[in-house]
């Protein structure tokens, strides 16, 4: 949740409405947007072959109530409803 604060930090609307990530206030609060993505993206992953191995293992169900139940717990249930759907595509 801290990488998500930091991006909203650093996010600056100009004149014309439209919002863009400023680097000057990503320096300032010591954020890297690609750094921060990579890690994401690895998290992601590894969310993802986990629940896939859970399938295998105990069954679709199972995995699906210990996926929300890691949802539950770091507050992120978009996050895994996305992979949860992405991986059952």
């Amino acid at each position: 949740m801290e990488t998500c604060e930091a991006y909203y930090a650093c996010l600056t609307t100009n004149e014309y409405g439209k919002i863009y990530l400023d680097p000057k206030k990503c320096k300032a609060k010591n954020f890297d947007p690609i750094k921060a993505t990579k890690e994401q993206k690895e998290r992601i992953l590894l969310f993802a072959e986990r629940y896939k191995k859970i399938t295998k293992e105990r069954g679709h169900h199972t995995a699906q109530k210990e996926a929300f139940a890691a949802c539950d717990y770091s507050n992120a249930l978009y996050v895994c409803l996305h992979i949860i759907y992405v991986v059952k595509s």
